[in-house]
């Protein structure tokens, strides 16, 4: 069979990538199979005709990214790159969905080709991978690790809006020695999941976040002010019948130049050396040192 006879629209209607053909200023001169059913399912009108549209103009029209992945796009049509690929994530209704763009050259001058490729199953393992490396696997909390890169992010978000509250409570299990000594590690273990329960009741789902440090050690970031802080410190005293000492921190307003990340969790660390001082199984509040 020569070249000529061979049923190139078949082979790219039989590959799952989605791919079409533009020309120097975008416009699309053709498409595959997977491409018109790619949209299709994200909602584009049964029957569109793809051949004639414009690819670059929903990109350099949207927000986000895709003004940047027009451009990136752009310079390989003009000559300045040789291709450009960026990943997306393009979710539907029943599934999460990620996909790279690929943008290149073809050997006919002045025609660009475009692929999509779904990458979703690399993606979620990379997703899967990350909670693993964020979660500790006893209580299912955030761990230590995590701790420091949020802390990072809510400090450096509250020092740049400075109307938003950033309060910090660390808590500490009291005599968590003893019940590991006389009732043994397992019974040690019930206690640190059920204070991790009782926690994760308390602080407002997907607003605030809950730690495990490691040992007997908890640290929550609550996104309120030091008095909604407070109250919801001591609702995990009682909720553990008095066996915590708990350090509770806020940031408030503008940060003084001397207080940074690790100042703001030294205050709330010297606050829980405090309560632990002073009898252990209480509160105390940063603001009262």
């Amino acid at each position: 069979m020569d070249q000529q006879d061979i049923p190139f629209d078949l082979v790219l209607d039989s590959l799952d990538d989605q791919i079409a053909l533009i020309d120097r200023n975008g416009t699309i001169l053709y498409v595959n199979r997977a491409w018109i059913e790619f949209g299709r399912e994200n909602g584009m009108p049964s029957g569109i005709e793809w051949i004639g549209r414009n690819y670059l103009s929903p990109l350099e029209t949207s927000r986000g990214e895709a003004p940047d992945t027009a451009k990136g796009i752009r310079d390989v049509l003009d000559g300045n790159l040789p291709h450009f690929s960026r990943e997306y994530p393009c979710h539907s209704p029943k599934e999460k969905r990620w996909f790279m763009m690929r943008v290149a050259p073809v050997a006919a001058k002045g025609l660009f080709v475009v692929s999509h490729h779904n990458i979703t199953q690399r993606r979620l393992h990379e997703e899967k991978i990350r909670k693993i490396s964020l979660q500790d696997p006893l209580t299912g909390l955030l761990n230590r690790r995590a701790f420091d890169d949020r802390l990072e992010q809510a400090f450096r978000h509250a020092v740049r809006q400075k109307s938003e509250p950033l309060s910090l409570l660390l808590i500490d299990l009291d005599n968590f020695k003893a019940i590991n000594d006389e009732m043994g590690h397992q019974a040690g273990d019930n206690h640190l999941v059920e204070t991790a329960r009782t926690i994760s009741g308390i602080i407002r789902e997907g607003v605030d976040l809950a730690f495990r440090f490691g040992g007997d050690e908890f640290a929550v970031m609550i996104f309120a002010d030091h008095r909604i802080a407070c109250e919801k410190a001591h609702q995990i005293l009682d909720d553990m019948q008095g066996k915590v000492s708990i350090g509770v921190a806020t940031l408030e307003g503008t940060p003084t130049p001397d207080i940074d990340r690790e100042a703001f969790f030294r205050r709330a660390d010297e606050a829980l050396y405090e309560a632990k001082r002073q009898g252990r199984g209480r509160v105390q509040s940063a603001h009262n040192q």
